[in-house]
């Protein structure tokens, strides 16, 4: 297997980068189980949160959705984005702006895929 043409530091910086993004998305998790809105968070919960507006409901699941994303998909995904971020160093463009461009399209299929399940509930 080649390794992607990431320089050393860089890789680094990715690590740190990425695993920041992971135990924040799990710290965020945590703290907001133990809230009274914790129901708002789950797609089967729906006979809960009646009571909430739907727009909050919405909103509530999709964001919580995204830090489920983050914290536990995110991590399995690290060799892909790794990957990624090296062909966009020999490619031509901005790396920050490909990386940016392949975040929001993989969170946005998560959370389009997330909108559905809570949609069918």
């Amino acid at each position: 297997m080649v390794e992607p043409a990431l320089p050393f530091q860089s890789w680094r910086k990715y690590q740190i980068a990425l695993g920041g993004v992971i135990a924040a998305a799990w710290l965020i998790l945590i703290a907001l189980s133990a809230t009274p809105y914790a129901a708002l968070l789950h797609h089967g919960e729906t006979e809960a949160t009646h009571h909430f507006p739907l727009a909050l409901r919405w909103t509530a699941f999709l964001a919580g959705w995204a830090l489920m994303v983050l914290a536990m998909m995110l991590p399995g995904d690290a060799a892909m984005i790794k990957s990624s971020l090296g062909a966009a160093t020999n490619a031509r463009g901005s790396r920050a702006r490909k990386l940016l461009a392949f975040g929001l399209g993989y969170l946005g299929v998560w959370l389009l895929f997330g909108a559905a399940l809570y949609g069918g509930d």
